[in-house]
């Protein structure tokens, strides 16, 4: 118990403009087409903490339009200009340090569209 309360004091004392961490604990569905619309669900991942999210295979990197936004969900749209595969979710933070957090969730994006 004493380790969360001086991990606590630690993350607030080395980040005070960031208390909550921004993750993502899921991402549904896990299978989707172009033109489908999934919603990312995890914490601290509102407007004022994430400022855009990505595809990324390992070699490709695609901004994603997201259309909704709170403190645990970010619902995005598959583009047209990914190409099949499997993707995971990357997000980047706000702040003067952003940093980019990739999910460990992969996404399989198929061949046909919507």
């Amino acid at each position: 118990m004493w380790s969360q309360t001086v991990l606590a004091i630690a993350v607030s004392v080395a980040f005070p403009h960031r208390l909550s961490i921004s993750r993502i604990d899921a991402v549904a569905p896990l299978t989707a087409k172009i033109g489908d619309t999934l919603t990312a669900t995890g914490e601290g991942i509102g407007q004022g903490n994430v400022d855009a999210a990505y595809l990324a295979d390992g070699i490709h990197d695609l901004k994603v339009t997201i259309v909704e936004q709170t403190n645990t969900t970010i619902t995005f749209t598959v583009e047209s200009a990914l190409r099949p595969g499997r993707y995971a979710l990357v997000i980047r933070t706000t702040g003067s340090n952003p940093q980019l957090i990739e999910t460990v969730v992969k996404i399989k994006l198929g061949l046909t569209t919507r």
